[in-house]
C-alpha cells in the first residue's frame, strides 16, 4: 500500500503535541509502516499548504508548524528503496 497524507491529517496528528512529541510520532509512525508494509510519500502541496501558515501573525503557525516538522520526520527516509 502507498499514500499521500493530506495537510488537515498532519494538523491532526499534532493538535495538543509538543514540538518535541512530533518527532517520536514520526519515528512511531514510519516503524508502523515498515511492519506493515506500507510506504509513504511527501506531497509539495500539503508542504506548500503548510509553509503558507507560518507566519508569527498567523492564527494556525503553532499547528502547522508542528504539522510541517512531522511531515518532514515522516517523509524523510534513510534509504526509500529498502521499505518494502
Amino acid at each position: 500500500m502507498e499514500y499521500l497524507a493530506d495537510t488537515n491529517i498532519y494538523r491532526n496528528l499534532v493538535r495538543g503535541l509538543n514540538i518535541d512529541d512530533v518527532k517520536e510520532l514520526a519515528e512511531f509512525i514510519n516503524k508502523k509502516e515498515i511492519e506493515k508494509g506500507i510506504r509513504s510519500g511527501l506531497s509539495i502541496v500539503v508542504a506548500m499548504e503548510l509553509i503558507s501558515h507560518l507566519q508569527q501573525d498567523d492564527s494556525h503557525f503553532d499547528e502547522c508548524f508542528k504539522a510541517l516538522c512531522l511531515l518532514y520526520h515522516h517523509s524523510r527516509k534513510i534509504n526509500i528503496k529498502e521499505q518494502k
